[in-house]
């Protein structure tokens, strides 16, 4: 499963392959998922080289510098640990690099507040079309919106479904607090120019008992 980047040659080694089964996000804990791309607990891959799966509590992970995604990866996956690290590749994106131990992440690095979280499919296809269009692997959109004046409890679904009734959505994060709580704003990136110009319009509209304040963000 996906747990939503460097290349160096290992002499000895055949680069592992992140399986692609089930994407990830990282989030709090019961909050909804924010939009960061993770790869899931399953086996790194079909070489013969290929380390064994993670275990189940594993809390550390690697990150694809090209499409974003994350892949939890346990440290006895690199090989023995006289071993620095060993070389992987990217199941999402056309990336291989060098994941050294000491550049491991770690969940629990993040106070303990956070926790996998799976993926959306559209996520994945929206990677795979911007490969094949020849866009950056984690392009999302160009109109980049300001959405202000939300209830406290209006989630990222939400506001995806109503922009999405006006063009491509891209992106959708509500911006929160340490502990999860939403600060009543967040930012809605629509995929073209005329999709943006379309959401603008949706400025007043009521989600949650309040108006929505719709604009494009003040620059700097």
């Amino acid at each position: 499963m996906v747990f939503s980047r460097r290349t160096r040659v290992l002499a000895s080694a055949v680069a592992a392959a992140l399986p692609t089964a089930g994407a990830f996000t990282v989030a709090p804990p019961a909050r909804p998922a924010h939009p960061l791309p993770f790869v899931s607990r399953t086996a790194l891959a079909s070489s013969p080289a290929a380390p064994a799966a993670p275990a189940a509590g594993t809390a550390s992970y690697c990150k694809c510098s090209k499409c974003l995604a994350y892949f939890p990866l346990d440290p006895s996956q690199l090989g023995p640990p006289r071993s620095k690290g060993r070389r992987v590749s990217c199941p999402i994106c056309p990336n291989m690099w060098y994941q050294s131990r000491d550049r491991l992440f770690d969940l629990g690095g993040q106070g303990g507040q956070w926790e996998m979280v799976p993926l959306e499919e559209k996520d994945f296809q929206r990677i795979k079309d911007n490969i094949e269009a020849g866009r950056s692997p984690d392009f999302k959109g160009v109109a980049k919106l300001y959405v202000g004046n939300l209830s406290f409890n209006t989630v990222d679904e939400e506001l995806e479904t109503l922009f999405a009734t006006v063009g491509d959505v891209g992106d959708v994060v509500i911006v929160r607090q340490e502990d999860g709580r939403s600060k009543g704003f967040g930012f809605v990136t629509m995929v073209t120019e005329e999709d943006g110009r379309k959401a603008e319009g949706l400025d007043g509209t009521e989600v949650a008992g309040r108006a929505l304040m719709v604009k494009k963000p003040r620059e700097g």
